[in-house]
C-alpha cells in the first residue's frame, strides 16, 4: 500500500506499509540507477483538485522539483536526496519507522513543498 495526500498548505505526505516500503525502496534503487519509475499508487489522491493515481520517480542534478505528470506527479529529486530516502527506506523493511518523517523539500510550482513518509502498521 502506498498512498499520498496533501497535508497542508506546503506538505504532502506518503503513508506506506511493509510491502509499501519494499515497492518504494526497489523504485529508489532503480532511479538512483538513472531510470525513471512509477508507482502505481494504492489509491487515487486529490491534490490541488487533480486527481492523481500514480507518482514517478526520476534524478536530476539541478533544482529538485514536484509536477503534475501525465496521471499523478513526478518527483525529481537528486542522488543525495535519493540515497537519504533509501536509507530510511532500508530500515522500515527491517522492522523500523521511517525517521525523522522528512523525506524532501521540493519546489512544487511557486512555492516550496515538504515530503513527510510515515510507516503505517497492521493494528492487531
Amino acid at each position: 500500500m502506498i498512498k499520498i495526500n496533501r497535508a497542508g498548505k506546503y506538505a504532502i505526505d506518503i503513508r506506506f506499509d511493509i510491502d509499501g516500503a519494499s515497492e518504494l525502496f526497489e523504485a529508489f534503487l532503480l532511479t538512483l540507477a538513472g531510470e525513471e519509475t512509477v508507482l502505481v499508487l494504492s489509491e487515487a489522491a486529490l491534490i490541488n483538485s487533480k486527481k492523481v493515481k500514480e507518482l514517478g520517480l526520476a534524478q536530476v542534478n539541478d533544482e529538485e522539483s514536484l509536477h503534475y505528470a501525465q496521471s499523478g506527479l513526478m518527483l525529481k529529486l537528486d542522488s543525495d536526496s535519493i540515497e537519504n530516502i533509501l536509507d530510511k527506506l532500508k530500515a522500515c523493511v527491517g522492522g523500523e519507522d521511517f525517521f525523522p518523517a522528512e523525506c524532501c523539500e521540493v519546489r512544487f510550482g511557486k512555492i516550496n513543498i515538504n515530503f513527510y513518509a510515515f510507516l503505517e502498521r497492521a493494528v492487531d
